[in-house]
């Protein structure tokens, strides 16, 4: 049990957790943890839901598909972002600025 919520309180989100995604199978078992400060106030609850063999390998795929297509998004934005930056350099006088001109 997690040292940062009583007894009860832990049967009750165990039993929550078994009510919504249904008992583990074969292979797989459920981590919680409730975390009763938060920020600001907000009570934050995770689930984590621990799976192997073929299961694994397609989460694995779709998790490595998903960071590829943000690792492409940053590099497009950087781009842009340079782009927009240059583009704003050219429509200036096109030449460095000089103190004491």
């Amino acid at each position: 049990m997690p040292e940062n919520i009583n007894e009860d309180t832990y049967k009750k989100i165990c039993q929550e957790d078994i009510e919504f995604f249904g008992p583990p199978g074969p292979g797989e078992r459920y981590i919680s943890y409730l975390n009763p400060r938060g920020v600001h106030g907000v009570q934050t609850r995770f689930l984590i839901k621990v799976v192997s063999g073929n299961q694994a390998k397609h989460i694995d795929l779709i998790q490595a598909k998903a960071i590829m297509e943000y690792l492409r998004w940053c590099r497009d934005y950087r781009q842009q972002q340079d782009q927009q930056e240059h583009a704003r350099q050219d429509q200036g006088t096109g030449q460095p600025d000089t103190p004491g001109k």
